[in-house]
């Protein structure tokens, strides 16, 4: 399925292409998720081209950052960086260099199981490893969808086969991508389901999910229009005293808490507005620690949550602004063992 503003993948004799005409956000996803795959396809480069598989991506337009990004390139450049093929994109250098090369085509295999990652081209083996014990590794997504990028270079694909494996972590999707059914509102909030999305507008509330939560991985994805003032409300209820902390969006680049903070406790690093595109949130939340992630860069973290937030509660879905919208979709959580 196409993801961004342009067509630019072709599906036509079991082959898949781009022009590179387009670029960036562009890009071509299966049809639904998976976590333990296995995928062979072949490849095919035009000269200069850059390209990559990228695995348990998220429906942002920054699939490469937010997922697991295999990197393929015809190598003119000949370095030795987490750049070139074979590499995990961004993160590590492959095993082996190979020789230059476009206009032919070359045989790919990937098998991610749990955190475990192989991939091999040719034969050659160009990463075999543990991810949890990797930094930049260890917190992607378990879950996404497979998916090519335009990078604004021609390639091409065949023969691709996608197997999905045994086994899968328990989550728990919060969202049925249909109606609010089960979730609770706090407050004078204007929520709907439209096009796919729980749409907040003009209005000042917090809508909670279904379940309560201790311990666990949070994701979520947003669009803010307007500069709206919104956000992630955690470990919450619907009535009473105790909303919840929050895992703020607000584009204001100079605000004191910005998109991606944890309101009130620690400012998000960010100069990127996050503003009308859809941005892949994740949070980890274990006893007093929170990490948070936009589109797979870490922005915020403290380990000094105050006492009174250490505690089950729900998920929250934020409206705090009068002329300006937001939209959430694809909200999940994993719990932690022993922490519902």
């Amino acid at each position: 399925m196409p993801e961004g503003p342009y067509s630019t993948f072709s599906a036509r004799g079991g082959m898949l292409a781009t022009t590179g005409v387009a670029g960036y956000p562009n890009w071509v996803r299966s049809e639904r998720e998976y976590e333990n795959v296995r995928v062979r396809f072949e490849y095919k480069l035009s000269q200069w081209t850059e390209a990559a598989i990228v695995l348990r991506a998220p429906r942002s337009e920054r699939p490469l950052r937010a997922g697991i990004a295999l990197y393929l390139a015809d190598d003119f450049r000949r370095e030795d960086t987490a750049y070139t093929t074979g590499s995990v994109m961004g993160v590590l250098k492959p095993r082996k260099q190979l020789p230059q090369s476009y206009e032919q085509w070359h045989k790919a295999e990937v098998e991610l199981r749990g955190q475990r990652l192989r991939f091999v081209i040719d034969g050659e083996t160009m990463q075999d490893l543990d991810m949890s014990a990797v930094e930049g590794l260890r917190d992607k997504p378990k879950r996404g969808y497979i998916g090519f990028p335009d990078l604004l270079h021609a390639y091409s694909i065949r023969g691709l086969e996608i197997e999905e494996l045994a086994g899968e972590t328990a989550r728990v999707d919060l969202w049925n991508g249909r109606d609010l059914k089960g979730w609770s509102a706090r407050g004078a909030g204007e929520w709907a389901v439209r096009d796919g999305a729980i749409v907040g507008a003009h209005s000042d509330g917090i809508l909670y999910a279904p379940g309560a939560f201790r311990d666990f991985v949070l994701e979520a994805q947003f669009r803010s229009r307007a500069h709206v003032n919104s956000g992630i409300f955690v470990r919450g209820d619907a009535e009473g005293a105790q909303r919840g902390f929050e895992l703020q969006i607000y584009s204001i680049p100079d605000a004191a808490y910005t998109t991606g903070s944890v309101y009130g406790i620690a400012r998000s690093k960010v100069t990127d507005l996050y503003e009308d595109r859809w941005v892949h949130l994740q949070a980890r939340v274990v006893g007093r620690s929170v990490k948070v992630w936009l589109d797979g860069e870490i922005v915020s973290e403290t380990a000094e949550l105050p006492e009174q937030y250490v505690r089950a509660g729900r998920v929250g879905l934020q409206i705090h602004s009068i002329n300006s919208s937001v939209e959430f979709r694809d909200v999940r959580v994993w719990p932690m063992e022993g922490s519902r």
